[in-house]
Parts: C-alpha cells; sequence; structure tokens
C-alpha cells in the first residue's frame, strides 16, 4: 500500500496525467497538476514557460514528479525545465520513440522511464487468446448474396460490346450497299479498325454514300481505340496503385486485423508479429512511416477505412481470430468493433478506450468484453513501480 501524504507533481494534457491524479488522491497524496495547454507555451516554449511557472512551486517539498504528456518533445522541455533543481530518482518521464527513451535510459538510470505503448501493448496481445463469456448467443446474420461484376470485368463487357456492335454494321453495310463478299467486307472492317489499311480493298470508285459511312468510320473507329486504350491503361494503372496500398481482398483464415497504425498499434502489431500471428493492417494513412518496417516483417496492408463494410470484408473479417481496434476515437472504435461482429458475430474483439468508466458501460451495453483502456492501464503499472 502506498504511503499517503505524499506530495505529487503530475506534468500533461492527456487521460493519463488526469488518472493518475485521481489514482494518486485516491491514496491520500496532495496532487499539483500542470496542463502544458493553458501555459501559453506558443511563443516561448515549454522550457521558458515552465522555468516561470516552476518559481511559483517549491520543488524541495514534491515526492515524485510524473511527466506524461502525449508528446514527447514537451514532456523533454519540462524535463530540462526541472532537472537541475530536482532528483532524477524521483521523475517518472512517458517517451513513445523506443530508441530515444532507451537512449535516455541508458545516460540516466536513475530516471524511469516509460513507454505507454510497450506497456499496455502486452495486455491487448494477451487478450488475443483470452476466454470470453458473452451475455447473448450470437449466430451468422444471413447475408443476401449479390453477384456483382468487378468494375474490371464491366469494362472490359462494355468496350468488347462496343466493339461487336460497330463490327457487325459496318460490316453488314458494306457488304450489302458496296457489294463486297461477307469476307472482304469483315477484312476491310478490321484493317480499317486496325488502322493498317493495306489499300487493296478501297472506296476510291464507290459512290458518296459509301465514302461518307467510311469517312465516319475511320473517324469513330480512331476514337472509339483511343478511347479503349485511356480506359483499359487507366484501369491497369488503378490495380497496381491499388496493390501498392493492399486493396485486395485477402483469403487469409485465423488471422489478426489490426485497425490504427498509430503508437499504441505500433507496439501491438510488432509483438503480434514476434509472436507468429498473421496479421493484416488496416489503416487510413498511406504516408505512414511504419509500413515498410511492417511489411519486411511479413504484415500485409490494407489501406482504407475500417468503419466500412467492404474493407472488412475485403480483409475477410468472417474469418478472422480476432479484431483489434486501436484508432484514436472511441467512438470510431466501437464502430468498426459493431460493424465487425454484423459481419462475424464469432469474431473476438478487442477495443481500445480512453476512459475507464465508458470501457465499463461498453461491456455491459453492447456485449463487447475486450475494451481496454491505456490510460488506465498504464496508471496502474506506474502506481506499482512508483510507489
Amino acid at each position: 500500500m502506498e504511503s499517503p501524504n505524499k506530495k505529487v507533481l503530475v506534468f500533461g494534457s492527456g487521460h493519463l496525467a488526469s488518472r493518475i491524479k485521481t489514482l494518486k488522491e485516491q491514496n491520500g497524496n496532495t496532487v499539483t497538476i500542470i496542463n502544458p495547454d493553458s501555459l501559453g507555451h506558443k511563443n516561448e516554449g515549454i522550457f521558458r514557460t515552465s522555468e516561470a511557472l516552476l518559481d511559483t512551486i517549491n520543488l524541495k517539498e514534491i515526492d515524485f514528479v510524473y511527466i506524461v504528456d502525449d508528446a514527447d518533445d514537451i514532456n523533454l522541455e519540462f524535463l530540462l525545465a526541472i532537472h537541475s533543481d530536482y532528483s532524477n530518482s524521483n521523475i517518472a518521464i512517458s517517451i513513445f520513440n523506443k530508441r530515444m527513451g532507451d537512449h535516455i535510459k541508458k545516460l540516466h538510470p536513475d530516471l524511469f522511464v516509460f513507454n505507454p505503448g510497450e506497456i499496455s501493448s502486452n495486455i491487448f496481445v494477451t487478450a488475443i487468446e483470452e476466454k470470453v463469456n458473452h451475455k447473448i448467443s450470437y449466430t451468422p446474420p444471413v447475408i443476401e448474396e449479390i453477384n456483382l461484376k468487378s468494375f474490371s470485368s464491366s469494362l472490359f463487357y462494355k468496350i468488347a460490346s462496343v466493339f461487336l456492335l460497330i463490327l457487325l454494321i459496318s460490316t453488314s453495310f458494306f457488304h450489302l450497299h458496296t457489294g463486297f463478299s461477307w469476307v472482304d467486307s469483315f477484312y476491310f472492317v478490321v484493317v480499317t479498325m486496325a488502322t493498317v489499311g493495306y489499300g487493296d480493298i478501297n472506296l476510291l470508285n464507290a459512290d458518296l454514300l459509301s465514302k461518307i459511312v467510311g469517312t465516319l468510320f475511320i473517324v469513330v473507329s480512331m476514337v472509339f481505340v483511343g478511347f479503349s486504350i485511356s480506359l483499359i491503361m487507366n484501369e491497369i494503372l488503378k490495380k497496381r496503385e491499388a496493390s501498392l496500398l493492399g486493396i485486395r481482398k485477402y483469403k487469409f483464415k485465423d488471422h489478426v486485423i489490426v485497425c490504427g497504425l498509430g503508437r499504441i498499434g505500433y507496439f501491438v502489431v510488432d509483438k503480434l508479429l514476434d509472436n507468429g500471428y498473421k496479421v493484416i493492417i488496416v489503416e487510413k494513412d498511406n504516408e505512414s512511416s511504419f509500413i515498410n518496417y511492417f511489411k519486411s516483417k511479413g504484415a500485409k496492408f490494407y489501406i482504407g477505412d475500417a468503419s466500412l463494410p467492404k474493407t472488412l470484408q475485403d480483409v475477410n473479417v468472417g474469418e478472422a481470430k480476432s479484431l483489434l481496434s486501436l484508432v484514436n476515437d472511441d467512438s470510431r472504435n466501437l464502430e468498426i468493433g459493431l460493424n465487425s461482429r454484423s459481419i462475424n458475430p464469432g469474431l473476438k474483439l478487442i477495443l481500445r478506450i480512453y476512459d475507464k468508466n465508458i470501457s465499463e458501460e461498453i461491456k455491459n451495453l453492447f456485449d463487447i468484453q475486450l475494451t481496454f483502456s491505456v490510460s488506465e492501464i498504464v496508471a496502474q503499472y506506474l502506481m506499482e513501480k512508483t510507489k
């Protein structure tokens, strides 16, 4: 049990700072919280504004300092502001950047450096194999199968149909009006459309109508061929781009789908791959700096909106082992989870929810049992490690 009557300073603006404050006060400690958003530091920076603020606080009376803002650079600036007047052994600082955090640990082993992503990722990964007792029994929904042709197939059939129609009408005209045989008419139409024109059959001595129709036919053929080639090339390029972005139908089974490759998602996916899971990552940002790294480790990607049923079907959520939604928005995580369940009622859902109370309400109201608050996980961890 933690000793009461300690004076604690908490620096940060997110859920973690608020949760630490609550837990410390519940244990009988006096907590002073500094919100960097309220410092007005845009012009002078956190370092200067923090120094000015700390002149009003007697650091010698503070038993422990938690530097837990969501931004690493702001945390480091605040650390610089207090390090000369306060003992490192009584400071815990949050650093999401793993390399930076490891470097700081080596330089200052007495400083308690922790990574919220690493700490919470263990809980999310372990939850994949956790037994879940649902309140109700789910049955697969009856989904009406709609056999829709892909855009590429539809385009091919349309171009082929127009081509055959032009071929049929033109061949019939030149056979019936000019007296060419069926074979000669067909041959003349084909070489004209192909812009070959050997000159062995021509309309030089034909009547006026034949020449007019022939001229129109040549123009229509040129436009049609050019338009068709441009459409086909555009489709090929679109398919190539979609393939590079991972936008395709996956046929994996018993795989894990991770929605959101942010700071928490990074550590979760890393652990999943290290533990041998088949992983498909759904991410809206195709510029994410983590994509190439995880591709090299064997993860598959789908660039798109995870809340859309089409996206979920493309990553084969119907036969997935589990889905983790870790985006930076509680309502979107819930939406992704409910849309996934509508396709696969037996799917194990693991959602990141910021607020602990909301997390509990989601369990009760929506029967999604595996919901976790990162701030709650990390705050409880700090309570254990920094008594």
